[in-house]
């Protein structure tokens, strides 16, 4: 592995990047290296695969432009591909709605689920894709609706996050990817009558759910694996590498499949698995970082009201401009977590609050933009006063339904909104980029491996990120006019 010291931002990563290089374990870093020269017609989304007449490309530098042997046109791949992805990501959450408990109702699941193999005009896909995005946005109320029903109305509070938050003295059982609801609250209730320390910890899902410290983030989720202190890997249906399953297994700690955990019995199987783990290693030496921070999440529409009222007063004094959404995955061609910080220093400097969630949510976290002492060296003086961060954390990836109704009360009162996901990894965040636009918010994207975005007539506009510094220079050029 080479230059260990630049693939993320976050100290307790590279600590464990280290032992990995020391005991040969392959992670991410070193298979995105060995794959290189990766094939960069696919990066720009114009190759295709899906007919046995294919595989075909275009040469996007081509005099001449070039077409598929059906005949589709760049413009037609690019909308081809992309309407794949959103769709798939809406499927996605769909299954989520359903593992949560929530009815996804007929009419929803049909501008979901139909596909017609479509092969003609690109003006069909950005169609299809107002469709699919309309129809994401309300699975991601549904989702919002149904993990409420599990743990009722909630409020703020204080969680560990970093690797940190893993404990050399309890048995820790790691929630891998998304796991629903009702299975964490299990697990919780369960090892509160365990008789022995017990720590839960989620990755890529189950953030913010019953008050469990959150460890890290998508790319660098087989870390925790390397510090000897996980002693049960339980995975969900999404977000989790087979990479990390197989580390796991490689490394003797028990794997359980979330979905499979769906009776009290099983449950407790579960956890006599994960203290018989403890007990076994009880005294041997881990090797856990000490880096961790504090992470100020759960906040709601409902909760967030009273910073939205402090937001507004501060408005008129012409420091804060809006709210903004601020979300992604992550990519190991980056180094982690950096653009993710960088943009959201450059919001809070432009005076706009920020919302959070997922992958993206960890790496604010991590970076210790997640609590109130930050929004005091931002200049948020009555968010201060009330002891609220300027970074408002709503859970992972699946909760931003939360952000829509947050939105809708912002906008109840005349505060700017929109969004920005950078560096996306899984189908559904550009499923919920779909859905942004869909409900009017301005939504910039990291469309770096699309090459372009075909133009769409949605209520929200849906642009590419670059737009993004044009608008924050426009913006920060009127303020200073006034």
């Amino acid at each position: 592995m080479k230059e260990i010291r630049k693939k993320s931002i976050d100290e307790a990563t590279n600590e464990l990047l280290i032992r990995a290089y020391k005991t040969k374990t392959d992670v991410i870093w070193d298979r995105a290296e060995a794959a290189q020269p990766q094939c960069g017609f696919g990066r720009l989304s114009i190759c295709c695969s899906d007919c046995s007449e294919g595989p075909c490309r275009v040469n996007p530098f081509a005099v001449v432009p070039q077409l598929t042997v059906c005949g589709r046109t760049q413009e037609g791949l690019v909308s081809h591909r992309l309407l794949k992805r959103v769709t798939d990501g809406a499927v996605a959450l769909a299954g989520l709605a359903r593992d949560f408990g929530a009815d996804v109702e007929s009419g929803v699941a049909q501008a979901v689920y139909m596909t017609d193999d479509g092969m003609l005009a690109p003006a069909d896909n950005v169609a299809r894709m107002a469709e699919v995005g309309e129809a994401a946005a309300k699975i991601l109320l549904l989702i919002r609706a149904a993990k409420e029903r599990v743990y009722g109305k909630t409020e703020p509070g204080a969680v560990a996050v970093n690797m940190g938050a893993l404990r050399a003295d309890a048995a820790n059982v790691v929630l891998m990817g998304h796991v629903a609801p009702q299975i964490v609250e299990a697990f919780r209730k369960a090892a509160a009558k365990s008789g022995v320390p017990f720590n839960l910890a989620a990755v890529c899902g189950a953030e913010a759910g019953a008050g469990l410290s959150v460890l890290t983030n998508y790319d660098s989720q087989e870390m925790p694996l390397l510090t000897g202190a996980v002693d049960l890997l339980v995975v969900g249906s999404q977000c989790v590498m087979p990479a990390t399953v197989a580390l796991a297994k490689a490394g003797n700690t028990a794997v359980m499949v979330s979905a499979s955990l769906d009776t009290d019995r099983k449950i407790g199987e579960a956890i006599q698995v994960a203290t018989q783990a403890f007990e076994r290693r009880s005294g041997k030496s881990v090797q856990i970082p000490s880096a961790v921070e504090r992470l100020h999440t759960g906040y709601t529409a409902e909760n967030s009201k009273q910073v939205l009222k402090a937001l507004k007063e501060e408005s008129a004094r012409s420091f804060v401009k809006g709210v903004v959404y601020l979300g992604g995955c992550g990519t190991v061609a980056n180094t982690q977590d950096a653009q993710i910080v960088q943009t959201a220093e450059r919001l809070l400097s432009e005076g706009y609050l920020v919302v959070t969630a997922g992958c993206a949510g960890a790496a604010l976290a991590k970076a210790g933009m997640c609590r109130p002492e930050y929004a005091v060296r931002e200049g948020f003086k009555n968010i201060t006063e009330i002891g609220v961060p300027a970074v408002l954390h709503i859970g992972s990836c699946h909760d931003v339904g939360e952000f829509l109704a947050i939105a809708q009360n912002a906008k109840e009162q005349s505060i700017p909104v929109f969004a920005i996901l950078q560096e996306i990894g899984r189908n559904k965040i550009w499923s919920t980029a779909i859905a942004f636009a869909a409900k009017g918010i301005r939504t910039y994207v990291d469309a770096g491996e699309m090459g372009s975005l075909p133009e769409m007539k949605l209520p929200g506009e849906l642009l590419p990120l670059s737009e993004f510094l044009k608008f924050i220079t426009k913006s920060t050029e009127v303020a200073t006019a006034r």
